[in-house]
């Protein structure tokens, strides 16, 4: 049986290679760890358990992530024993374990990886973890803590995050596959579970006991805005547990054009703009600015540290109703849309098609209009 000593950093799903590959992403996995790192020298941690989900895609591994994600676990057991509990995303099948990236880990000292429900010692505590794919563990014996990649389904679940309290209605929780229920009654009186999976954070109370969903370190998506993301710092010898933001990885952010505008119609100052420092930003089109606005929206992103931009999205419906006549800004029709777009584009790209700008303006806007579009 393993036996852990010390203090224990926890923490799961930080899914490397999350949308495709993307080398920004992937720098958002190394700058988590980085920060993690910071964070386990500060607390003066031991050990660090992962509760699964170190990679994202279950069909194939990049060779990039797989480099990446195996130089980032060799990082973390450079310092630290680590233990790796396998995740719905770290497997091949729901039912079929054998085939895991996790496996490339076995080489690195210091990692010990769980693909089946093994018991191990953490200080005096007898613990279970209990990897993915798994709906029971037979057995009479109660433990102190479960860490565990576990699973709550249905009405109680929300955008990734658990809502309300875990009971024992069946109506609640109504999954074969890792249960959190399942599991937490294995805990002893007053026992602590932690579970990955959940991206959102949260903590509940069940019967005598606590169930702990540690959520990702870092937001992987718009639906995971405006949540605490980061880490758990457990103290066996002092029975504390605490939890540790993630600050400096990049965030979330949404910016909408018609509040980028104020009362006169002009761009915002950049003291507006600097909340969109180090943020993912979606834009969303839901007004049509003119060229001097646009240009000055354009001069104030140039002043700002982006982290990355994603598709722009249009909103025809919601728009504001209560901006004032003397603000220069209307809402967006297509023929707008048009405009602008033929706006942004170099005049050497009509010249290399043998056309002009506004000649092919006018096609566009004719088949809007012949199709009905």
């Amino acid at each position: 049986m393993i036996k852990l000593v010390g203090k224990t950093l926890i923490f799961s799903d930080l899914h490397v290679g999350i949308k495709s590959d993307t080398p920004s992403r992937l720098n958002m996995s190394i700058n988590a760890v980085e920060e993690i790192l910071k964070i386990a020298s500060t607390e003066n941690v031991d050990n660090i358990i992962f509760l699964g989900d170190w990679f994202n895609s279950r069909e194939y591994i990049h060779t990039a992530t797989l480099t990446i994600g195996y130089q980032l676990m060799s990082l973390l057991a450079s310092r630290h024993t680590v233990v790796v509990i396998a995740g719905n995303h770290d497997i091949e099948s729901n039912s079929y374990n054998i085939i895991s990236p996790l496996y490339t880990f076995t080489d690195i000292d210091n990692v010990h990886i769980f693909h089946d429900i093994t018991e191990f010692m953490l200080n005096d505590k007898i613990c279970l973890a209990v990897p993915w794919g798994h709906s029971e563990y037979d057995n009479n014996q109660l433990y102190d803590i479960v860490f565990g990649h576990l699973n709550v389904v249905g009405s109680a679940i929300r955008y990734n995050k658990v809502v309300g309290e875990i009971t024992d209605n069946s109506e609640y929780v109504v999954t074969s596959i890792n249960d959190v229920r399942t599991f937490a009654k294995k805990l002893k009186p007053s026992g602590i579970c932690f579970s990955g999976h959940i991206h959102l954070k949260t903590e509940h109370r069940y019967r005598s006991t606590k169930i702990i969903f540690v959520g990702s370190p870092i937001e992987l998506t718009f639906g995971e805005m405006s949540s605490s993301h980061g880490v758990y710092i457990l103290d066996t010898n002092t029975n504390t547990v605490h939890f540790n933001e993630l600050c400096n990885v990049p965030k979330h952010a949404i910016m909408r054009l018609s509040e980028c505008i104020d009362e006169t119609g002009k761009i915002k100052s950049d003291d507006y703009f600097s909340r969109f420092n180090n943020t993912i930003i979606k834009k969303i089109i839901d007004v049509d600015l003119s060229h001097e606005q646009q240009t000055e929206l354009n001069n104030r992103l140039t002043n700002l540290n982006v982290y990355d931009f994603v598709e722009s999205e249009i909103c025809y419906t919601g728009l504001s109703t209560e901006i004032s006549s003397s603000v220069a800004v209307e809402k967006l029709t297509l023929m707008s849309y048009i405009d602008l777009v033929f706006d942004t584009l170099s005049d050497n790209v009509f010249k290399q098609a043998e056309t002009t700008k506004d000649l092919l303006k006018d096609i566009f806007r004719a088949y809007t209009v012949e199709y009905n579009i």
